[in-house]
């Protein structure tokens, strides 16, 4: 979720939320390099690192006192992000996913 950019460009300038599905070959880069450089963004909101064969979800939410960890396993749990009027229900996320 982001402030829309032209068409033609490669990235986006103010993302507000950031999804990533984690694997084994990037996981160190997501939950370290990448979450500190993220959540530098003044527009960032929320960082949310998805797990690809297991239901867990760490979703980094903006407070006031900086971003805080939120930790979602159970399917049936409804992540909201108020300020887009959006729920994700995990399940969701894992439709078609052979789990381990």
């Amino acid at each position: 979720m982001c402030r829309q950019n032209s068409l033609d460009d490669q990235f986006q300038d103010e993302p507000e939320i950031i999804f990533e599905v984690l694997s084994d070959s990037t996981r160190h880069m997501d939950e370290r390099e990448k979450r500190l450089a993220y959540c530098g963004l003044d527009s960032l909101q929320a960082y949310v690192l998805i797990e690809q064969d297991k239901v867990s979800v760490t979703v980094w939410r903006r407070t006031p006192d900086g971003f805080r960890p939120e930790n979602y396993s159970d399917p049936a749990t409804v992540v909201e992000f108020s300020s887009h009027q959006i729920a994700v229900p995990l399940a969701r996320l894992y439709i078609d996913t052979e789990l381990t």
